[in-house]
């Protein structure tokens, strides 16, 4: 082999190790683009930010060995009557996340479409009727989350039984007025029946 030849095939060897090289850096580079989520939270009266941040631990935990991408969440969800919960407006303080108020009527029409539409959402029949019979997590961070979002895992509850958190993957860009929904003091909703909803012991809040 001529030292022309030589040089030739060292150098088309380097261009293709170096191609190489590129594509999994490529490929490592898209396996950590963040995905981004909700986290949506159901909880008793009496809980504290102890319970819904042990929650979302647990639903990060859980959600994190399923996929290999790290998970992004962007804003936190519940019920627009829970919103103004103490203990759920602290972790989002601390967080440093916004609130999203999920309007009970979308939270019905999911519970009673989530059959036909292959939405995977935990039944509860314990949940007051205003929520549905299923998840006030897991309808909340799909709701939340848009169209087409999918929920990366069941729920998860802490370990005090007080509160629920499930974490909904954004599939589609939000709309204008779905980012602009995110909580305010000056949401349309009664704070006097946020009050009234925080107060009542007639039955469990719902999980």
């Amino acid at each position: 082999m001529t030292l022309q030849n030589e040089v030739t095939k060292n150098s088309a060897q380097a261009v293709s190790a170096a191609g190489a090289a590129a594509e999994h850096v490529a490929e490592d580079v898209a396996e950590q683009v963040a995905i981004n989520a909700v986290a949506g939270f159901g909880f008793r009266a009496n809980a504290t930010v102890a319970s819904l941040r042990e929650a979302l631990h647990a639903c990060q935990a859980a959600s994190a060995s399923l996929i290999s991408q790290p998970i992004s969440i962007i804003f936190l969800a519940t019920a627009e009557d829970k919103v103004e919960h103490p203990a759920l407006l602290e972790l989002a303080h601390e967080l440093g996340l916004g609130l999203t108020a999920v309007p009970l009527a979308q939270l019905i029409t999911l519970a009673e479409t989530a059959t036909a539409t292959d939405v995977s959402v935990t039944m509860l029949s314990r949940i007051p009727k205003r929520y549905g019979a299923r998840s006030l997590a897991e309808t909340s961070a799909l709701v939340a989350a848009g169209l087409g979002a999918q929920l990366l895992a069941p729920r998860s509850v802490s370990a005090d039984k007080m509160a629920t958190a499930a974490i909904a993957v954004i599939t589609t860009p939000l709309t204008k007025s779905s980012k602009s929904s995110k909580f305010s003091k000056s949401s349309k909703f009664s704070t006097q029946t946020v009050a009234t909803s925080l107060h009542d012991n007639s039955h469990p809040e719902p999980l």
